[in-house]
């Protein structure tokens, strides 16, 4: 948990460190100013994080009132993005797939059944009622 919060700077280490002398159960404050990070830009959570130290407010409800107030959440699609994001390098070795030629479509359209005959009359007209 150390470790997460060293990621995120040199404030995020002071909260924590304030947080745990203040708090009964700080550990789980922590986790859960932790998992903030999946609903919240890292930005977010790191300025929500600087006002609470600025204002000696080391609890998991205040950062969560400073978000409230002063963020919006992460969009699904947002999240989503940041999921995918450790895989786009392995795809992005991927050698790129050229178009194909449109003559490799030629034989499908010659096996195209030819069932246009102009001769032919056209199916009967289906009426809602019954005998006339």
């Amino acid at each position: 948990m150390q470790e997460r919060f060293a990621e995120l700077g040199a404030v995020a280490c002071r909260f924590l460190e304030r947080l745990l002398e203040a708090q009964r159960q700080g550990k789980d404050q922590a986790q859960r100013v932790l998992a903030l990070l999946g609903s919240y830009a890292r930005a977010d959570v790191m300025a929500a994080l600087e006002r609470a130290v600025r204002y000696g407010a080391y609890s998991y409800a205040a950062v969560e009132r400073i978000l409230a107030v002063q963020a919006r959440p992460k969009s699904v699609l947002d999240t989503l993005a940041e999921e995918e994001l450790p895989s786009l390098p392995a795809l992005a070795d991927d050698p790129p797939v050229s178009p194909r030629p449109s003559a490799a479509y030629q034989q499908l359209l010659d096996e195209e059944p030819d069932n246009h005959d102009e001769d032919s009359d056209p199916p009967a007209a289906v009426t809602g009622g019954g005998p006339t």
